[in-house]
């Protein structure tokens, strides 16, 4: 394999990678052997054919497809890395040539980390705010919550009204096809709790256990972005109607909580809301001291690298400005050319067994989901991600250190 680096315009840099023959061929190899196992030959049981007999009845762009993904996953991230190239975004790779067996030529454009003169990090002038001091009201106000959460329910035989509980089925479609999310069993829909979408909940009021009747629905334009603005049906079946008992702020109430009193249940929330309350200024504190950091050195970030990152946000806000899109964008980039630059001056690193225990415990997180579990076990891309996220948050705690209480 040969990798040639070439600088972009706008921060970003190209690498251009070209597999020799022995690689094509080995990447040839392993993809009949991946697709061979769902192949019938006759004669043989799936799977069990020779591989020169499994290959004539393989799809030949199917073939080229699998060779091609299995060349770019062996060999870009060590192209890549193996330059020693600071990048700030994941490659986007584009096979410019490939002849089988003969030749296998492509390019991966990043973006790269943007160039920082990193100032004095040991004096920031920044101080701590004040913790307000936790209200009583708010403890009474949330223990309140708790206990209309545990009140007890009674079936009734009339219609539904606000503050009654309906349990429904529902099955929610567009244009006569269902959606993602949209479908319930013998759900306990509170009403007037604005749990679901605007306006469902109103359509409920005024039914009774059996109906079965059909909600229209209009989605906000500010709402998840597969479903803003789009007009859909609920079929809705009511099981039963419930009446909402008494709220009961006493000692029975502490015990289903799992305390002894109801004094010991509120001395229980407060030390929480204190632990919040000091955790978040924490969080806030950090953030000062980022943000005099930045204040501090000279950085020059690409407005690639700001494009991208807007980009990003806009998927998460559609409705944003993109002045203010840009803004945020230009001072989420120069956090972290400031944090990655810090990270480089007091020489944080993040360990091969560092990643592997980290990786290990995601897989263990997620063995629900087999794809991501996958892509942490095989794709270096991932890796690395996961990798950079670790030396952002070391170097984060170690900023924390230095101007510890």
């Amino acid at each position: 394999m040969k990798s040639e680096v070439k600088q972009l315009d706008g921060g970003r840099v190209e690498v251009k990678i070209v597999l020799d023959k022995a690689e094509i061929a080995e990447a040839h190899k392993e993809a009949v052997e991946i697709l061979a196992k769902s192949v019938k030959v006759k004669g043989f049981r799936a799977g069990k054919a020779p591989l020169y007999a499994a290959e004539r009845q393989l799809n030949p762009n199917a073939l080229m497809q699998k060779a091609a993904d299995i060349m770019v996953k062996k060999t870009l991230f060590p192209a890549v890395y193996g330059q020693k190239i600071a990048l700030s975004s994941q490659p986007e790779v584009e096979i410019t040539k490939f002849v089988p067996a003969e030749t296998f030529e492509y390019k991966a454009t990043a973006d790269l980390m943007p160039d920082v003169k990193l100032g004095d990090y040991k004096n920031l002038k920044v101080k701590r705010e004040k913790i307000e001091k936790i209200d009583e009201k708010e403890i009474d106000e949330f223990v309140k919550s708790m206990a209309g959460r545990n009140r007890d329910w009674k079936v009734v035989e009339r219609a539904a009204k606000n503050g009654d509980r309906a349990v429904i089925d529902f099955l929610g479609t567009e244009n006569g096809e269902p959606f993602a999310g949209g479908e319930g069993k013998e759900y306990p829909l509170e009403l007037g709790s604005n749990t679901f979408v605007p306006g469902f909940e109103e359509q409920i009021v005024g039914h009774k256990a059996g109906d079965k009747f059909v909600i229209d629905i209009t989605f906000p334009k500010q709402y998840h972005p597969q479903m803003a603005g789009k007009q859909v049906q609920f079929e809705v079946k009511i099981h039963k109607i419930e009446e909402a008992g008494e709220v009961k702020v006493d000692d029975v109430l502490a015990e289903k909580m799992g305390f002894k009193s109801l004094d010991e249940f509120k001395a229980e929330v407060r030390k929480n809301r204190e632990r919040v309350a000091e955790s978040e200024n924490e969080d806030k504190f950090l953030d000062a001291l980022v943000q005099e950091l930045v204040k501090k050195s000279k950085i020059m970030v690409p407005q690639g690298v700001i494009d991208r990152i807007a980009h990003e946000l806009q998927h998460q806000s559609p409705e944003a400005a993109e002045d203010l899109l840009q803004a945020q964008a230009k001072s989420r980039a120069e956090m972290l050319a400031v944090l990655n630059a810090l990270a480089d001056e007091i020489q944080i690193t993040v360990t091969d067994e560092e990643l592997a225990a980290q990786l290990d415990a995601l897989k263990v997180q997620n063995m629900s989901r087999p794809e991501l579990v996958r892509q942490l076990s095989e794709n270096l891309g991932v890796q690395e991600d996961i990798r950079a996220r670790m030396r952002l948050d070391k170097v984060a705690a170690e900023l924390r250190k230095m101007y510890s209480k």
